[in-house]
C-alpha cells in the first residue's frame, strides 16, 4: 500500500489505513508470537498424546518403535509445559515489576 504525499490530507491517510485489516497480526519475533506458536505446539501435542493413549484403551497393540516414539511425545510435551510455566511466571514477574513502579 502506497500512501501519496502529494494528497496532503490526514484523512485521505486515514481512509487508506483504515482499509487494512490489523486483527489476528502479530510482529514477529514477539513475545505474543512465540506464546501463540508454543501453544499450538502444546495443543498438537496434547492431541497426539489423546489419539494414541484412546488407541490403547480400544484395546490396540503398539510396537516398540511406537512406544517408543510416544514416551518421546510425552517427554516434549512435559518440556513445553514446563517451558510454557516459565514465560507465563517471566510475563507476570514482569508486570508486577512495572506496576510496582508506577
Amino acid at each position: 500500500m502506497v500512501i501519496s504525499k502529494s494528497s496532503g490530507s490526514k484523512a485521505a491517510a486515514g481512509d487508506a489505513m483504515s482499509s487494512v485489516s490489523t486483527k489476528n497480526v502479530v510482529p514477529r519475533g514477539s513475545f505474543a508470537e512465540t506464546l501463540a506458536q508454543l501453544g499450538k505446539s502444546l495443543d498438537t501435542s496434547e492431541r497426539e498424546v489423546h489419539r494414541v493413549t484412546e488407541g490403547a484403551g480400544l484395546g490396540r497393540d503398539y510396537s516398540p518403535a511406537e512406544l517408543l516414539s510416544l514416551q518421546t511425545g510425552v517427554y516434549r510435551f512435559s518440556e513445553l509445559v514446563d517451558l510454557s510455566s516459565r514465560f507465563v511466571d517471566r510475563a507476570a514477574s514482569a508486570v508486577k515489576t512495572v506496576l510496582s513502579g508506577q
